[in-house]
C-alpha cells in the first residue's frame, strides 16, 4: 500500500487486497451482503469485456485503407479506375457507406485482401480523432463530412463516363 494515500484511499487498498485474494465463495457473499447477484455481475463483467474486444477489432480494421502505402494506395485505385483523391476519401471516412454500390465494394474488398462486411465495417466505423494537442491551430480538427460516393467521384473531377461506369451495380 501507498503510505501517502488519505485513509479512505488506504481502506480501498485494503479492500481490494482482501477481495484480490478471496475465493469465489467468500466473494459471492461479499456480493450478496452488499445488495447485488454475483451471476449479474459477472455476465455484465464479459458483456464489457466483449464490448471492448469488439471495439477492438473495429479498430484494427479501421485502419486497413490508411494502412497501405501510398505505392499500394495508387496501384489500388487505378486497378479500381478511381483517382487516389476519391480512394483517401474512402480511407478518411469522408463517403456515406450506404452510397457506395456493392459491386465496387466487393471490388475494392477483393482488392485489399478483406471481406465485404470487413470492409464495410471499416468504412461505417467512427473515425478515431487525433488529440488536439498534436496541431498548432488554437481550434480542433473537425470530424469529416460524408458525401454519397457520387459526390466524391464528381469532386474528383471524374468524368460522367467513369462515375457511371462505377455506380453501375452489375458488371
Amino acid at each position: 500500500m501507498n503510505k501517502g494515500n488519505t485513509p479512505d484511499e488506504k481502506f480501498l487498498d485494503a479492500q481490494i487486497a482482501l477481495l484480490m485474494d478471496a475465493s469465489a465463495e467468500e466473494l459471492d457473499e461479499v456480493l450478496q451482503t452488499a445488495g447485488l447477484e454475483p451471476q449479474e455481475i459477472e455476465k455484465q463483467g464479459m458483456n464489457a469485456v466483449k464490448g471492448a474486444l469488439t471495439s477492438l477489432q473495429l479498430a484494427k480494421q479501421a485502419v486497413v485503407l490508411s494502412d497501405l502505402s501510398v505505392a499500394r494506395q495508387r496501384e489500388v485505385a487505378a486497378r479500381l479506375g478511381i483517382k487516389r483523391s476519391v480512394f483517401a476519401g474512402l480511407a478518411e471516412h469522408r463517403v456515406i457507406v450506404a452510397s457506395i454500390p456493392t459491386r465496387f465494394l466487393q471490388r475494392l474488398a477483393n482488392e485489399i485482401g478483406a471481406s465485404v462486411q470487413a470492409l464495410t465495417d471499416a468504412l461505417c466505423a467512427p473515425v478515431v480523432a487525433a488529440p488536439a494537442a498534436q496541431y498548432r491551430s488554437d481550434v480542433a480538427p473537425k470530424a469529416p463530412v460524408q458525401v454519397p460516393f457520387e459526390q466524391l467521384l464528381r469532386e474528383a473531377g471524374m468524368s460522367q463516363e467513369q462515375i457511371a461506369a462505377l455506380m453501375r451495380e452489375d458488371d
